[in-house]
């Protein structure tokens, strides 16, 4: 599932750069941040577990990724291009991933990027920068874990623009348009996260930037789930697709889970429960789930007193 970090980071690091010349000056906001910590928390597939990373930005210029034990991961030099480019935000690339910034001779205006994994540069990934730190011309961008996985098209002053696909050993697997304002428009397909493991594709209609109308959920080709979304925001029934599972339900005009949901798996009801949604914020559990082979029960969105083994039909 990739990385979830701080919202407060994203917003911090957003379009900053280290000062060089001809580059942009934030180290005084560098500076600032340094002394801040972030947590984030990976998930990672094969122990089927969330993780605790740190992310600290010292005052010698690095970027620092540390496990909850404090035992460092990966320390790498903060480079004259946007801050919010250089923080990784997948634990396979933290691991894996290495970069490589050629700047250009004094009177030129440009930075070269390109990109390792696990020791092998690859020459789809990668593209230049302006002087003032932002993308320009052709890119090609890393899909999170990688597999084979990456995005290519045309960058104008850090917006893309034009047809961007989506590629995975050579092989189309997804892509659409950006209007003129960098903004999704027309039929796409998009793909799922950890999209490497599940297979999971979204194809539907994006407007000025904005999902609308008809979105399906393909496993391979098989269509699995779907439903409707008013600017991106989902309405009436869905079936989705998470974590092996498939859950079934209504969302509400503002898109948010309401009443009865179903979850699945193989076709075979295994479990569900409500969703109380005139709660503020995302809809919360509420009252008897049966989650796989377990009741629960729930009050305000926790759980409440022990689970019971289920022992007959749901």
């Amino acid at each position: 599932m990739g990385i979830i970090c701080s919202k407060t980071l994203k917003n911090q690091i957003q379009g900053m750069t280290i000062n060089n010349e001809g580059m942009i000056n934030n180290e005084e906001r560098i500076q600032q941040i340094s002394a801040k910590d972030f947590i984030c928390n990976v998930w990672v597939p094969k122990q089927e577990e969330w993780i605790q990373i740190q992310i600290k930005i010292t005052e010698e210029k690095q970027i620092q990724y540390l496990a909850k034990d404090q035992s460092i991961i990966r320390i790498d030099a903060l480079e004259d291009i946007p801050l919010s480019h250089q923080i990784l935000t997948n634990l396979e690339q933290i691991k894996n991933l290495k970069w490589e910034v050629e700047y250009g001779k004094k009177n030129q205006k440009f930075a070269k990027f390109s990109v390792s994994w696990k020791g092998k540069k690859l020459s789809n990934v990668g593209g230049y920068y302006l002087n003032n730190g932002l993308k320009q011309g052709r890119w090609g961008e890393l899909f999170e874990d990688f597999k084979g996985v990456y995005y290519s098209g045309e960058y104008y002053n850090e917006m893309r623009i034009g047809f961007w696909k989506q590629t995975q050993y050579n092989m189309k697997i997804g892509g659409g348009l950006y209007n003129n304002y960098g903004q999704q428009n027309g039929k796409w397909i998009e793909l799922f996260e950890n999209f490497s493991s599940l297979q999971l594709t979204c194809q539907g209609e994006y407007k000025n930037g904005k999902k609308v109308g008809c979105w399906n959920i393909y496993h391979y080709q098989k269509l699995v789930g779907g439903g409707i979304c008013h600017n991106s925001t989902k309405i009436g029934k869905w079936t989705e697709f998470i974590e092996g599972s498939t859950l079934s339900g209504q969302y509400n005009q503002y898109g948010k889970k309401c009443s009865y949901w179903d979850i699945y798996e193989n076709g075979i009801q295994i479990g569900g429960g409500f969703y109380d949604d005139k709660v503020k914020g995302d809809s919360i559990k509420e009252g008897r789930w049966k989650e796989k082979d377990w009741i629960v029960y729930y009050k305000n969105g926790r759980k409440v007193g022990g689970k019971e083994l289920y022992v007959d039909d749901f």
